[in-house]
């Protein structure tokens, strides 16, 4: 699966996402190939209804109610976002809490996608079982 960080550039602000969106669908079906899109939290809800996996680039250790600003995971899935990454080098979070994200997402049937800066880091966590596995050394992030 090829995923895509859009992270908060201009080139996708606003409509464009959708526009970017429509053009990964393309490929994803004339090349056969699963493609899935990180929108910022802001975007979501223009592209929840692809064709292709729509996750989101951070949620949170939050519950569903007056949790202003927290991005849910239940209200994710609702919204029709099939995922999360977590952890990524640009949002490091603590320990437990991608313990407590990656059993909410599997609980929940969602995809993990754990964004890791090493070896080290994927033998730490491979015993959570998340989906996914992203080794981002912080050198080559942002490159």
């Amino acid at each position: 699966m090829f995923v895509i960080n859009c992270k908060n550039y201009e080139e996708i602000a606003g409509d464009k996402i959708i526009k970017f969106v429509k053009i990964a669908e393309k490929i994803s079906k004339k090349y056969k190939v699963k493609i899935a899109i990180s929108p910022p939290q802001h975007l979501v809800g223009l592209v929840a209804n692809s064709s292709i996996q729509i996750l989101a680039q951070h949620i949170d250790v939050s519950k569903v109610g007056s949790t202003t600003g927290f991005i849910i995971p239940e209200l994710l899935k609702k919204s029709k976002v099939k995922g999360s990454l977590i952890n990524h080098s640009e949002h490091r979070i603590a320990s437990k809490e991608i313990e407590k994200l990656v059993l909410k997402l599997k609980e929940l049937k969602m995809i993990s996608i754990l964004c890791v800066k090493d070896i080290a880091e994927v033998k730490k966590y491979v015993k959570l079982n998340p989906d996914y596995i992203a080794i981002e050394p912080p050198e080559l992030i942002g490159s």
